[in-house]
């Protein structure tokens, strides 16, 4: 069941998200690299284009702290705008990136 519900997942990757940033190393990249994985699946599952902006905002972080190619981060940010575009955090956090080229 939980391999079907798109607001599971993404709180399960959220929480994953949350624990690479309180880690170093080795754990840090593969919890990053497990939310990546979960992220996209939620993108997959849903229907909810709130929640689809937002996997797509996560999505956008995490593969900033993986040092993924620019393209791929900027899509992700632009598909959350897309998404949501009365969403200011997403458009700041696209902005600060492309100028600063800074995750956080």
């Amino acid at each position: 069941l939980f391999k079907e519900d798109p607001k599971a997942i993404h709180e399960y990757a959220q929480t994953k998200k949350k624990l690479a940033g309180q880690t170093r190393g080795d754990s840090r990249k593969r919890l990053n690299r497990e939310a990546e994985h979960l992220l996209r699946r939620t993108i997959q599952l849903t229907d909810d284009e709130i929640r689809k902006a937002w996997a797509y905002f996560d999505l956008a972080e995490v593969l900033c702290w993986l040092d993924a190619p620019e393209t791929e981060v900027i899509y992700a940010v632009s598909k959350a705008i897309e998404f949501m575009p009365y969403q200011p955090t997403f458009q700041t956090w696209r902005e600060r990136y492309q100028t600063h080229h800074k995750c956080r």
